[in-house]
């Protein structure tokens, strides 16, 4: 299986919704408020597995934004090279590099 963009984006847009809802049922019902309550490790299992999502959900925008640093990069790159590749281009640098340097370059009209 290839992942994509999408596919992380994805899961961690479903990684927010779960963190949401495990928040808001945590406040809103009662019976799972009372459970809560009478042990330690149901309240730190069930909040552990709220952060557990959101720590997801904020690998995941890393991730992405990783990749588009990446893809920037990678664009960059490639336009340089293609300019460089440019015969035009590299004529206008041959010309340049040849012509004298002691001569003040010419008046430019304002």
């Amino acid at each position: 299986m290839h992942l994509t963009q999408r596919h992380w984006r994805t899961a961690g847009t479903l990684s927010l919704v779960a963190a949401c809802l495990i928040a808001g049922a945590g406040i809103r019902w009662q019976a799972l408020r009372l459970a809560l309550r009478t042990s330690v490790w149901y309240f730190v299992g069930y909040w552990g597995l709220f952060f557990l999502f959101i720590a997801v959900a904020v690998y995941l925008a890393l991730l992405d934004l990783r990749y588009i640093r990446l893809q920037y990069a990678a664009a960059q790159r490639r336009l340089i090279q293609e300019t460089f590749e440019d015969q035009e281009f590299r004529n206008a640098l041959r010309q340049a590099s040849t012509k004298p340097h002691d001569q003040p370059p010419p008046d430019r009209p304002d």
